[in-house]
């Protein structure tokens, strides 16, 4: 008889444990939600970006409309900017790979030099 009071005491416990679980947890739901239920819209941050400028066409409400392409590419750059960034960049890589005529000169004697130090050392080796 002993046994079966124990048992029954434990049930109630557990019961009793799983029921002050559960109770919070139920009650908690109801505090996320502000005191007129309306749920609260965080903006997300493609919210807040500009938009570029479009070819594509809209309706009255400002929506795409969907299968209607742009009649014609957008602004392209000018023929002369893109001259004047195309020899800007060119000198840019001339100023970078000119060497001065003594630069090219002590570079040739050096890889002479070179060439002369290999045929020493292997004579077999021809040009």
């Amino acid at each position: 008889m002993r046994g079966l009071s124990v048992m029954m005491a434990t049930g109630k416990h557990r019961m009793l444990v799983a029921l002050a679980l559960c109770l919070p947890l139920a009650a908690g739901c109801q505090s996320y939600l502000p005191q007129n239920d309306t749920p609260v819209r965080m903006s997300p941050v493609a919210d807040r970006m500009e938009r570029g400028p479009s070819g594509q066409r809209l309706d009255d409400k400002g929506y795409p409309i969907i299968g209607a392409y742009p009649r014609a590419a957008t602004q392209q750059v000018a023929d002369e900017v893109v001259a004047q960034t195309q020899a800007q960049y060119a000198g840019a890589a001339n100023r970078a790979n000119a060497g001065s005529a003594g630069d090219y000169q002590r570079k040739l004697a050096e890889l002479q030099a070179t060439a002369a130090r290999q045929r020493a050392a292997n004579p077999a080796i021809t040009n």
